[in-house]
């Protein structure tokens, strides 16, 4: 832009000397042409003296010869050169003008083109971020909720055998009685069994608890290839809150459960709640 404007400021340098040129030039023609008629007519006078003192002569009758015409000054086109000049220079400083109001509008447009370009890829690149970020912290936030509940349920479950073992040793003993089987249904989130049975319920009944006193008892999975498919179809909920073991949240490929150690259970206002946790682990 900046040549461009140094372009024509010469142009018009350059126009602004041609004029000056050619208007000197058109005032010397004019002086030289109005000096030509007067030489013209002082020639003009001599001749016809000479040409009287002849005829006087010889006396002879002649026509006296006719003054030579003036010569006219020849018109200068000087002033239109110099017009046509400025009219050029003047066509081609417009012509620039708006070739550099051009270049400028494309210009912004380019610029602005390209910020909104890179506006777009850094709001794409955000998204993307956030997304990543957002996925880490629901993974964070469910591993600190699974290594939050293991603790404390351990802790639960230990203060709970402690007065229990405490009462037991403190009870008299009550007479041995024959065993007596149970059907227990999913536990809730307070360790309770949700429901008992004296009769296996497929599709409901999960653990079998054994009681000889009716007060306390050990329960384990039921090895049953249909209540094996039901429980590990949600493992969270049925399985977790009354058994412990190695990724037990993770049941994807397995079709049986394994009772390492049984667990304990204590019959609470009617209820069966969960003492200790069984330990299990799956098969495929």
């Amino acid at each position: 832009m900046k040549k461009l404007l140094m372009i024509a400021m010469c142009a018009l340098a350059l126009t602004t000397a041609m004029a000056q040129q050619s208007e000197n030039s058109a005032t010397a023609a004019s002086t030289e042409a109005s000096a030509a008629p007067q030489v013209a007519e002082a020639s003009a006078v001599d001749i016809n003296s000479a040409e009287n003192a002849t005829i006087n002569q010889m006396q002879e009758p002649q026509a006296q010869p006719q003054p030579a015409a003036q010569p006219q000054p020849e018109s200068t086109n000087g002033g239109g050169t110099v017009q046509l000049i400025i009219n050029v220079v003047l066509l081609v400083i417009g012509a620039l003008g708006v070739i550099v109001a051009f270049i400028a509008k494309k210009d912004a447009a380019n610029a602005r083109r390209a910020s909104k370009d890179e506006l777009n890829a850094l709001k794409t690149a955000f998204q993307k971020r956030s997304e990543e970020i957002e996925s880490a912290l629901r993974i964070v936030e469910q591993r600190l909720a699974d290594a939050e509940r293991t603790p404390s349920t351990r802790e639960h479950q230990h203060s709970r055998t402690e007065p229990l073992q405490h009462k037991a040793s403190a009870a008299p003993k009550p007479k041995r009685s024959e065993p007596t089987t149970l059907y227990l249904t999913r536990p809730d989130d307070r360790g309770y069994f949700m429901a008992a049975s004296a009769h296996f319920e497929r599709g409901n009944s999960i653990f079998q608890l054994t009681t000889t006193d009716g007060a306390t008892g050990n329960f384990i999975v039921i090895d049953d290839d249909e209540v094996n498919r039901l429980a590990l179809m949600m493992p969270t909920e049925n399985l977790t809150r009354a058994c412990t073991g190695d990724n037990i949240q993770i049941s994807s490929g397995m079709h049986r459960i394994i009772t390492d150690t049984a667990g304990l259970a204590a019959l609470e206002n009617g209820r069966w709640r969960i003492v200790k946790q069984a330990r299990i682990h799956y098969e495929a």
